[in-house]
This record gives C-alpha cells, structure tokens and sequence, in this order.
C-alpha cells in the first residue's frame, strides 16, 4: 500500500491526472496502516440527505432524522467512529491551513494546458 501511494504521489508531480492532494494521499495511508481514523465529525461537518428528506449522518451509520439539530444531538456528540476514510470526511477534515497550502497545486491544474495543445 506504501509503495502505491507513493507511486501515486510520484504521478501526481509529473501529470494533472491525479486530483487528490499529497497530503490527503499521505492520510490514506495512515489510515490503512492504523486502521482507524479518529475524531469523526459526520453529521456536523457532513451528512447525507436521503431521497425522503431524512438526514444521516454518513453512509456507514444509516440512522435517520429529522434535521441535522437533531442528528447532532443525538449521534455527532457522542459519535466515537473511527471505520473510514471516504472522500468527503478526507476533504472536510482537513484544517482551513491545509486547504490554503493545496490551493496554488489545484491552481495550476484548472488553468494546465494539456500536452500537445498549444
């Protein structure tokens, strides 16, 4: 797994075809190497909204409720997940810091042109 990564990583620095940041890349890993990922923030950072209106929290944890106050009260403040690592807690745990250090990378791939147009 170490080795893809850094593979991965290695791609990313000679094309624009792998979007994920380093950093984003090297907290996979962590969590494939420990198995866990703690401090889950599902249903206040993110949650899913059902096709019948009801909030959940993720996608692991199927619960249903009424609105996110609810979802809140009743799962985030006690919630002690560590079982993933999916797309959307990888983003939106990530601090406002981070964020800012990837933005001149994800700069340079929205306006890259692709090889051989000029």
């Amino acid at each position: 797994m170490r080795k893809t990564i850094y593979a991965l990583i290695e791609l990313k620095n000679q094309s624009n075809h792998i979007t994920n940041s380093k950093a984003v890349l090297l907290n996979t890993l962590k969590f494939f190497e420990r198995g866990y990922r703690p401090n889950c923030k599902a249903g206040i950072r993110f949650f899913v909204i059902m096709p019948d209106g009801s909030f959940v929290p993720c996608s692991l944890h199927r619960n249903k409720y009424s609105s996110q106050k609810e979802m809140i009260e009743n799962f985030s403040r006690t919630n002690q997940c560590g079982g993933c690592y999916v797309a959307i807690r990888s983003y939106s745990a990530r601090s406002l810091w981070g964020l800012l250090k990837d933005t001149p990378a994800y700069g340079k791939r929205l306006f890259a042109h692709p090889k051989g147009i000029t």
